[in-house]
């Protein structure tokens, strides 16, 4: 399915312009962002992956996602969005931005009734993945429940310029691998960098997905079995695990998850804030982010509603998506 009209062979040529070494070129005072700082919901990139989207099956008015991307260059720019829902099956779409463009997208209308998480991707005429570190983007995530939340979309630049090697007209697909050398690497290691405690009114999410996967094929593994650590309001750690047999994790904080001993409500108590890691046991890149609400946000000074990105501690070269190569914006 395209979402606009054709574009020219020549927008892989103008883009490559604007990209030295995997740098996009500055879009305003100041130096560019470097392409060679690690993945971050604070830069643009060639590849942005949306930690968390969800759409109701009936009315989207009190659950929804609005998506939105941005091209932030002086020329068009081919992209494909990759719906990676949380059971592991896939959705392709394609959008063509114009020069300065942003498009906003409902997922009511893209993929209602279903939760998951977005990887698009900057493409060339034919397909290929390119190096066009210039695109931005965010999800405005709303739930039934209450929980709200603007989520930045995660930018992997690209280290290379022009098209990634050995993808052109006659390839089927192509490795889009985020391993400090055709992209940043990937956060392995992630953080919430508050809880708060539930017995104050908190009911907080937390999404986690497995970064990687054949987008081709709809091949996407398991994040499998994750070890963590529960920090309390001084610092002493409490240790977890857990199994997730799908690509994506959305799951309430309480007192049985994740499972401590003592439980959250004794490390975390009325009154205090702590906070958590965690890591894949297997060598996978994970993502995700946190959502909290609290009913009283409206009439207590220390409750609040919202949500952002999970924080990377460390990173890992180990995550890749092979990505499907045909012409969808020519």
């Amino acid at each position: 399915m395209d979402l606009c009209s054709p574009r020219s062979t020549l927008v892989a040529i103008l883009v490559s312009v604007l990209v030295c070494c995997g740098g996009a070129a500055a879009q305003g005072p100041g130096t560019a962002y470097p392409a060679t700082a690690e993945v971050s919901d604070q830069k643009a990139g060639s590849v942005l992956l949306y930690p968390y989207y969800t759409s109701g099956s009936g009315s989207a008015n009190a659950h929804n996602t609005l998506i939105s991307v941005t091209q932030t260059a002086d020329v068009p720019q081919p992209t494909r969005i990759y719906l990676i829902r949380g059971n592991g099956t896939i959705v392709a779409r394609h959008i063509c931005l114009q020069a300065k463009q942003t498009a906003s997208f409902p997922m009511g209308t893209l993929d209602a009734g279903n939760t998951g998480y977005i990887v698009i991707v900057a493409v060339d005429a034919d397909g290929c993945p390119m190096g066009a570190n210039t695109l931005i983007g965010d999800a405005m995530v709303k739930r039934a429940t209450g929980h709200s939340a603007a989520l930045t979309a995660y930018a992997y630049a690209a280290l290379f310029s022009g098209t990634i090697g050995g993808c052109g007209p006659g390839s089927t697909t192509a490795n889009v691998n985020l391993d400090g050398i055709s992209y940043n690497r990937s956060p392995r290691t992630v953080a919430v960098d508050k809880v708060r405690s539930r017995a104050d009114g908190n009911d907080t999410v937390l999404v986690l997905n497995r970064v990687g996967g054949n987008l081709a094929t709809g091949s996407i593994g398991s994040i499998g079995s994750v070890s963590g650590t529960l920090f309390n309001e001084s610092g002493t750690g409490f240790p977890f695990s857990f199994n997730v047999a799908q690509p994506q994790l959305v799951q309430t904080i309480t007192n049985t998850f994740p499972a401590t001993s003592p439980n959250f409500g004794t490390v975390v108590p009325p009154g205090a804030i702590g906070w958590m890691k965690m890591a894949g046991d297997a060598d996978i890149g994970l993502l995700g982010a946190v959502i909290n609400f609290n009913a009283n946000a409206g009439a207590a000074a220390s409750a609040f509603n919202g949500g952002h990105g999970l924080r990377a501690l460390t990173v890992t070269p180990a995550a890749s998506f092979v990505v499907p190569v045909g012409p969808g914006c020519s």
